[in-house]
Formats: C-alpha cells, sequence, structure tokens
C-alpha cells in the first residue's frame, strides 16, 4: 500500500549537511524559526556554525508595533521602505506604510500613508 506521508526537508541551517546561506535566509524560509546555533555557508563564507537572533524586527509584527516609521528608521537605519506595525493612540496596532527614502526638511525616511 502506498503511503499518504510527505517528506519535507530540514530547515536550513539545522544541519551542517544542509546549511543556510544566512540568517536572513532561515528568517524568511520560517518566520516561526527561533533564535539559536545555525550552521552558514556561502561562497565566501565556510562551513560554520553561528548564533540567528531571529526576534522580530521592531514593527514587523502586530505583536511588536513602533510608535512611528521615524522609530524604526532610527533604530535601524537599513530598514526599507514598506508595510509596518504601528500603535496607534488607543493602543491597538494598526499596518501602515513606512516611506523610508522620502527626503523631506532634510530628515531622510520615516514617513507614513495609512495601509
Amino acid at each position: 500500500p502506498l503511503l499518504n506521508e510527505t517528506f519535507s526537508q530540514p530547515l536550513a541551517g539545522k544541519t551542517p549537511t544542509n546549511p543556510a546561506t544566512s540568517c536572513r535566509d532561515i528568517e524568511m524560509e520560517s518566520p516561526s524559526a527561533q533564535s539559536g546555533y545555525y550552521w552558514i555557508q556561502t561562497s565566501e563564507i565556510p562551513l560554520v556554525q553561528a548564533y540567528c537572533n531571529l526576534e522580530p524586527s521592531l514593527g514587523t509584527v502586530e505583536a511588536n508595533p513602533a510608535c512611528s516609521c521615524k522609530e524604526i528608521r532610527e533604530r535601524n537605519p537599513s530598514s526599507p521602505s514598506g508595510y509596518y506595525w504601528l500603535r496607534a493612540s488607543n493602543g491597538s496596532s494598526i499596518r501602515v506604510y513606512c516611506d523610508m527614502t522620502r527626503t523631506c526638511g532634510g530628515i531622510t525616511g520615516g514617513w507614513m500613508q495609512v495601509a
């Protein structure tokens, strides 16, 4: 008889035979992955075991909203433009688009549009 089983490859980085190319790749492949040690290897980096901090960045998940797009930009200047979660005045979280590239008054990034 045939079995209805699917065999999935383990999460990249969990074994030395299946290394990830970066912590970011692990986070993108499995958003629920936990912080910890993972195997990393690229053409420039030999196989190493590295600690990956996979805690959600400020504003990237509803449970960790920022006060403003500006706060996200100040804490992580390389934050790309995109959708983020902000804390509304009533304490709830709202999803907004943050433009991290526009310059206004000599200040770059941190402008929002309600999604």
